[in-house]
């Protein structure tokens, strides 16, 4: 929610989607790191056999440092921003910008009485939350292939899917800013395609299909698309959410 507030606050309208796209898909890259370092630093294990006390002491301190390494990260990032980064310019950036927004009790009165809004905010929250939940399984997903998946493969797997998704994202805003009485055909098209990727990709994971020694290559590929065209709606969908919900603050009606 906190993109779209500073997309509104600091950017004119022409420029917001590609606003939101650029601050939030950064959690894309940080996502994208951590499918690097996680294999990194934490060593992968063959569970299906014993795991000795020594090794579970080994990867409980490997992952609590690469925890320390993450938290120390984002503890500079947060504090850096509460340092020098103001609350917003001091001329509003556009007409919209200086409309005075509902309080939160307003916001949440307007917001259910709002149908579009609840149905955009739906096809928002639905596919980015199983997504996101997704992601974190991708590992125990593929190892039920007949192919043997390595840790290291889908680390990289997952880094080229949210890398590929967050340069998409960019991408399609900056389209959506230039030509934006068509947003909504864009989010159309993209969810189409990313839906049928995702199927594709769905069935490759049950095994359904035998591809052999192919596998490896149409598997990266169907990832990589299935990143680029689902990741791209995320900001686009946000700013509809917004222009739907307006004058509902941005941080309470995303």
């Amino acid at each position: 929610s906190a993109t779209t507030q500073l997309s509104a606050n600091w950017f004119p309208s022409n420029q917001r989607s590609i606003a939101t796209a650029i601050s939030g898909q950064s959690s894309n890259i940080g996502i994208s790191l951590s499918f690097i370092l996680g294999p990194i630093l934490v060593p992968d294990v063959n569970i299906s056999s014993f795991i000795s006390s020594t090794t579970k002491s080994h990867i409980t301190s490997s992952i609590l440092r690469l925890l320390y390494i993450e938290a120390v990260a984002a503890t500079a990032v947060l504090f850096l921003i509460v340092l020098f980064f103001p609350s917003k310019p001091t001329s509003a950036p556009s007409n919209s910008a200086a409309v005075q927004r509902l309080d939160f009790f307003a916001s949440l009165k307007s917001y259910f009485h709002n149908i579009p809004l609840i149905l955009l905010s739906l096809c928002y929250a639905i596919p980015v939350g199983v997504n996101t939940g997704w992601y974190g399984f991708l590992y125990p997903n593929l190892r039920k292939l007949s192919v043997h998946v390595t840790q290291n493969y889908v680390g990289w797997l997952g880094f080229y899917m949210s890398m590929s998704g967050a340069i998409s994202a960019i991408f399609f805003s900056k389209i959506a800013d230039c030509f934006p009485r068509k947003k909504k055909s864009l989010v159309v098209a993209l969810f189409s395609t990313a839906s049928l990727l995702l199927v594709l990709f769905s069935i490759i994971c049950l095994d359904l299909i035998h591809i052999g020694d192919k596998i490896y290559i149409i598997l990266t590929l169907t990832g990589i698309t299935c990143g680029i065209f689902l990741s791209a709606v995320d900001p686009l969908l946000k700013e509809l959410i917004v222009e739907v919900g307006f004058p509902i603050a941005e941080f309470n009606s995303t």
